[in-house]
């Protein structure tokens, strides 16, 4: 439920241009009223959100986000766009699974050197161009090669103590492909609300017509509205999947 709401949250912020940049557990909250019967999961803490067109500002220090939630290009000094909401969402959705917190850097140099040890160096050439690629790439050359799909997997599994079951491996595969290094590669949020993972408590796909030029089958309609100058998600109609 947590994950569903938070990449709800993420959809609805990208759709208008918007980043909340500073994704984690302790900006989500759960609300004591309900919605269809469920707890209301909120994510709050706007105050360093930006529209996408203002990110160049953060070009000089790349200091955006809470420093263990902070993305790949954040940390190499790339530019950056929604895709860092993303990541931030997968590795606070980790952290609730397993309790604990999964990454603990002081400094962008000892942040670099723990994702290379859970997810082995960049991919070659990624962030070449990177404000601090000449300064962290070296720190990181000695550790594996990144990791394919399966081998994330492993390793998330071995960090978070999953004990393997059908929920848990969903889980994993999910959060594989949420964690990746390039960004390109990373899941959309619509794309990460149609997985798997999501089949036995919403058993349906979402649209993503608004958002990604392709539209998923069987799918209807994500509606918007505006309020008080901020774009909010209002209904997701869904058809069930075959």
């Amino acid at each position: 439920m947590v994950l569903q709401r938070a990449l709800v949250s993420v959809l609805s912020l990208s759709i208008p241009g918007v980043l909340h940049a500073d994704i984690k557990p302790d900006n989500i909250m759960v609300d004591e009223g309900t919605t269809m019967g469920l707890p209301c999961i909120k994510l709050i803490d706007f105050s360093n959100s930006m529209q996408f067109e203002e990110a160049h500002a953060y070009h000089d220090t790349f200091d955006v986000a809470s420093l263990s939630y902070r993305a790949p290009e954040l940390i190499y000094g790339a530019e950056f766009d929604f895709s860092i909401d993303i990541w931030a969402a997968g590795i606070t959705i980790a952290e609730l699974f397993c309790g604990r917190t999964l990454i603990q850097p002081s400094s962008r140099e000892g942040l670099a050197t723990q994702l290379a040890e859970l997810f082995g160096q960049p991919p070659d050439g990624l962030f070449d161009g990177g404000k601090f690629a000449t300064q962290l790439l070296p720190r990181v050359v000695n550790r594996p090669s990144s990791f394919g799909i399966h081998e994330m997997r492993q390793r998330l599994s071995a960090a978070l103590g999953a004990n393997g079951t059908q929920e848990q491996l969903l889980l994993l595969d999910l959060l594989s492909q949420i964690l990746r290094y390039d960004p390109r590669k990373r899941l959309r949020p619509c794309e990460a609300l149609c997985h798997p993972f999501f089949c036995a408590r919403f058993p349906f796909q979402v649209d993503y017509r608004k958002c990604a030029p392709e539209p998923l089958p069987f799918c209807k309609s994500i509606k918007i509205r505006r309020s008080s100058g901020c774009w909010v998600m209002w209904e997701v109609q869904v058809a069930a999947a075959p």
